[in-house]
């Protein structure tokens, strides 16, 4: 019986080790699992940071294009009214020639 006995619990310390042994690497294998989602997790921290960078980059640029798209609006506006004086310009000139030489011609 003392036979038995001992058999008995050294078939449960057997098992017992067995289980800390499994334990361990279970351990093992969600600490391997945690220091990958930590670097996981920063860098998806990294790219939010960059991702919101980019977002704040965009806006200052459309406000940057919308500025130049004003800017040359007005410029073409300018040169439109810039066309329009010549034009009138070269009819006065034009007028004043013809007028020059009518009275040239009479003298």
């Amino acid at each position: 019986e003392q036979g038995a006995l001992e058999a008995r619990a050294a078939e449960h310390r057997s098992t017992l080790q067995r289980h800390v042994h499994a334990l361990g690497e279970e351990k093992r294998r969600l600490d391997e699992q945690a220091g990958i989602r930590h670097v996981v997790d920063a860098q998806l921290r990294h790219t939010r940071e960059e991702l919101s960078s980019a977002r704040v980059d965009g806006h200052h640029l459309r406000e940057e294009f919308q500025g130049v798209r004003s800017e040359v609006a007005r410029m073409r506006s300018e040169a439109y009214s810039m066309e329009q004086a010549t034009s009138v310009m070269r009819a006065e000139t034009s007028h004043m020639r013809q007028t020059e030489h009518a009275v040239a011609s009479t003298i």
